[in-house]
């Protein structure tokens, strides 16, 4: 199993590579039992914001939502994603425990979106 390590910028932000095509992703997002309707609220609500993404809290400000929809529906998909690509696992920052919301977001602020 790959082990993938997240990384952080000098601005604090976290990010790494996920091991997953276009083809990958497209399969996945059309999958319902992967896909559900909360978590495609989820990633499409960040999709329109500008440059197509934000934190949480921002998400619930702008939407009405509670930031834990946006954490819960992120996260929730995310481990759905990697029970069908069980090949890889995100590792935490400052530990060998495994994160799942960087699966498909391309970064983020560890403390705004675990």
């Amino acid at each position: 199993m790959e082990e993938i390590k997240l990384i952080t910028d000098s601005e604090g932000w976290y990010a790494c590579d996920v091991p997953l095509s276009k083809e990958d992703w497209d399969g996945l997002l059309r999958d319902r039992s992967i896909a559900l309707e909360a978590a495609m609220t989820a990633l499409l609500s960040f999709y329109y914001m500008p440059g197509h993404g934000a934190s949480c809290t921002k998400e619930a400000e702008e939407f009405g939502r509670k930031p834990s929809y946006y954490i819960g529906s992120i996260n929730g998909f995310c481990r759905n994603v990697q029970k069908r690509f069980p090949g890889f696992r995100i590792l935490s920052h400052n530990s060998d425990a495994q994160v799942y919301w960087p699966v498909c977001m391309a970064k983020g602020k560890y403390a705004k979106c675990l």
